[in-house]
């Protein structure tokens, strides 16, 4: 190569590096895109694929779990069923939402007679009921139940939920035809509408030995109503503790 062809490429050459040197910044985020929550990536000090440290989702491992303090299901009508699983999140930090579940009934026999299948949100820190109710079922000898939540159970961090509902002491008329009546207040100063209540109703001992469900369309600023619950059947025991629910509202 003569002695011009090599000056010319080392002009070349230097040119070529300018260019790199001014426009790499600007190549650069195309090449190497900022990482995020949503790169199917384990970066950024998160703790998984895509979960905890600065993203808003928690990774399965990190809260503690929610446990099912027990399960029962309580008969209303000839074949006909309501159920309740009692569960704690001990998290105060960490709300599951949307989380999948599954409730099986059995016979006497441990033969399964049917299954319901649903979805509830679970906040931090409460211990609450997850009621299933008007279960129709082939036989009449339905004994117990089995409750289960979904393994891939979408944690989000949530601290602080404030108690949107208060619910005053709950008032019983026993006899034939069971009725248990309360007042509740929404405390907010938003409307929350199809808001659901459960009741679960106890024997001296604790055992829970009744529950049902109602529901308030619409509870204005401060607003307060009564909620009613009622059963066909008397119930078999003294009536001890009773306790009321508001569950997740719109």
């Amino acid at each position: 190569m003569t002695w011009a062809g090599r000056r010319q490429l080392f002009i070349i050459g230097g040119i070529a590096f300018v260019l790199i040197a001014v426009l790499f910044p600007v190549v650069k985020p195309v090449v190497a895109p900022a990482p995020t929550c949503f790169d199917n990536k384990q970066n950024q000090d998160e703790k998984g694929i895509d979960c905890s440290g600065p993203c808003q989702k928690i990774c399965p491992s990190e809260p503690s779990l929610v446990k099912v303090l027990w399960v029962r299901p309580f008969k209303v009508a000839d074949c006909v069923y309501n159920a309740v699983a009692y569960v704690t999140n001990p998290n105060a930090e960490f709300a599951i939402l949307n989380a999948p579940y599954t409730l099986k009934l059995f016979d006497d026999k441990n033969i399964l007679v049917t299954e319901r299948k649903g979805y509830i949100d679970i906040a931090p820190k409460v211990t609450m009921p997850i009621f299933e109710g008007g279960i129709v079922t082939s036989k009449a000898n339905v004994s117990q139940a089995f409750f289960d939540l979904g393994d891939d159970l979408n944690w989000q961090r949530e601290a602080g939920v404030k108690k949107k509902i208060s619910v005053g002491a709950p008032v019983l008329e026993n006899g034939a035809t069971p009725k248990v009546s309360a007042t509740v207040q929404n405390t907010t100063l938003e409307i929350l509408r199809k808001v659901p209540f459960v009741v679960v109703v106890f024997d001296e001992k604790g055992n829970a030995q009744a529950a049902s469900e109602t529901t308030v369309d619409s509870l204005g600023k401060n607003e307060t109503a009564e909620i009613v619950f009622t059963w066909q059947l008397p119930f078999e025991k003294a009536v001890g503790p009773i306790e009321i629910y508001p569950l997740t509202a719109d």
